[in-house]
């Protein structure tokens, strides 16, 4: 009896801290994303940093978020200041499914960075593909933890 009260607490918890699909505004609707529907170019909400996928496989940043690639030692330029420095970047893209869940659709959009700020790289960061009910699908940079709902996000431009 004691494991069932364990689990039911946990589940609890779980719960009330917004860790299921359709908790804290995590999106409710899946994307299957297609590489027709990344090519293009996308602009940040609220702001000038774009991405612009090519169908053949390639894209370019003019501002990467910094916070993709700050916890690894030498790959932000010595002197980076994020308050006045841009991290534009360029590599390839690939579309991958959700983390652990590899029959899933096609949610993720790898990048893999072979220029930042202008040097060589061999890193690389993942924005994921979302839509709000029946909106426009969404690529979205998470920083830290998904429940905070704390992220970046890039709209694709019309006609692009």
């Amino acid at each position: 009896m004691k494991m069932k009260g364990s689990l039911v607490a946990l589940l609890t918890i779980a719960a009330l801290s917004g860790c299921f699909p359709g908790q804290s505004g995590l999106p409710d609707t899946r994307v299957d994303l297609t590489p027709a529907e990344l090519a293009g170019v996308w602009r940040e909400r609220g702001g000038a940093a774009e991405m612009v996928f090519g169908q053949d496989g390639t894209f370019t940043a003019t501002d990467l978020p910094y916070q993709e690639f700050q916890d690894f030692p030498g790959v932000l330029p010595d002197g980076f200041d994020p308050a006045a420095d841009k991290l534009p970047g360029a590599g390839k893209w690939e579309l991958l499914p959700p983390l652990g869940n590899s029959a899933g659709p096609l949610t993720t959009v790898y990048l893999h960075v072979r220029m930042l700020a202008g040097r060589p790289s061999t890193t690389g960061t993942q924005v994921r593909a979302e839509r709000f009910g029946s909106g426009p699908v969404l690529l979205s940079f998470y920083l830290g933890d998904p429940d905070l709902n704390d992220k970046i996000v890039y709209e694709k431009v019309a006609g692009s």
